[in-house]
């Protein structure tokens, strides 16, 4: 009985999906400094604003500010902003933790952005992917401009040398699947 249901489990779309996902944050680890180091080959002036403004919209601040005023934007959404606020807190807390637990320290080539705390997760990575399940849901026509704009926050890190890849994909799928979670618990509430 349990074999079965161990078959059962790795038969599972989901199990699939997130073992594929662990296996691009493996290689991502594996290849961490090279990565960074191509990425930060390629700074220019332009590249460099650019990529400091992405990075301040990828703040969780900001999330918090730009996500909310989206959901108070319209009525019917309103009724969503302590999920909202729920699953950003419960993600930068997480994030918080695990980044004291693991204690991994950031890259030191060449920062654009000096920080005083640990690299693995990235809070930004967490905060921008975080709220995406319920844009999702509430917004779906915005899904994807808030998901590139994410994408966008995260190779920022990168290239401000702040974080290693495996920091930001880490960081998106903790955020991700914290504002999943949220959402599928304060569904019937």
């Amino acid at each position: 009985m349990l074999e079965e249901r161990v078959k059962k489990l790795f038969k599972s779309e989901i199990l699939k999906k997130y073992m594929k996902k662990g296996v691009y944050l493996i290689l991502a680890i594996i290849f961490d400094n090279k990565i960074a180091y191509s990425v930060v080959n390629y700074r220019n002036n332009f590249l460099t604003a650019l990529m400091l403004s992405f990075s301040f919209i990828g703040s969780s601040l900001m999330v918090f500010i730009i996500t909310t005023l989206l959901f108070i934007s319209d009525k019917r959404k309103r009724s969503y902003i302590p999920v909202l606020w729920l699953t950003l807190l419960i993600a930068v807390g997480l994030g918080f933790f695990i980044k004291l637990l693991v204690a991994r320290p950031r890259p030191e080539f060449l920062p654009l952005e000096i920080k005083n705390s640990y690299s693995f997760p990235s809070g930004h990575a967490l905060a921008v992917f975080a709220p995406l399940a319920l844009i999702d849901k509430e917004f779906p026509k915005l899904k994807w401009f808030w998901f590139c704009i994410a994408l966008i926050v995260l190779f920022s890190r990168l290239y401000l040398g702040v974080h290693y890849l495996s920091d930001v994909i880490a960081g998106a799928l903790i955020g991700y699947l914290t504002g999943l979670f949220v959402l599928i618990v304060t569904k019937n509430m």
